[in-house]
């Protein structure tokens, strides 16, 4: 009879426990926050979406008019900008850059975003690059860390800063 006591007191809690987490999540779901949050991973897509599809002015429209992105390829704390564009026109002109390839594909994958006065996440990214080197097809692959800054202007997210990180690239020879 003690068994069964227990076994139906810890079913209870465990129901207790799922059905208030399920309110949480239904609460999440009606929350700004969720719908910004999902708003922000859109943004995040469409730049590697105009990327892949090489939409230069497309994928620059989605910072602010003054936006910039740094490029690194250590930790911005210990290392210096390779380089860095600011405002959409530079942005354009870099992003045009992505012409070169035959073919590109970004995949996006962990992210984490914080809402605050500054909004800003984090985004990892696998960035594949297909070209021709002396004949032979090459595969570039990056494997990208972005650091975000977003903001909201006329009900729609924007970058305002992309700190882009490039943690390692492997280069090799690719079968079509």
């Amino acid at each position: 009879m003690k068994n069964v006591t227990i076994t139906l007191l810890f079913i209870t809690q465990t129901f207790s426990v799922k059905s208030q987490s399920v309110l949480d999540s239904v609460r999440r779901l009606n929350s700004n926050e969720f719908r910004n949050d999902i708003a922000i991973r859109e943004l995040i897509d469409s730049f590697a979406y105009y990327a892949d599809r090489t939409k230069a002015q497309r994928q620059a429209a989605l910072f602010v008019e003054n936006g910039t992105l740094e490029i690194y390829r250590s930790e911005p704390d210990t290392s210096k900008p390779i380089a860095v564009l600011k405002g959409r026109k530079e942005l354009e002109g870099a992003f045009k850059g992505l012409e070169k390839y035959n073919m590109t594909f970004h995949l996006n994958g962990q992210n984490s975003i914080k809402f605050g006065d500054d909004t800003t996440g984090i985004v990892q990214c696998l960035a594949h690059h297909i070209f021709f080197e002396d004949g032979k097809r090459i595969l570039l692959t990056e494997a990208i860390r972005y650091y975000d800054t977003y903001t909201r202007q006329n009900n729609q997210w924007l970058f305002v800063k992309r700190k882009l990180i490039i943690d390692f690239e492997d280069k090799r020879l690719s079968t079509p």
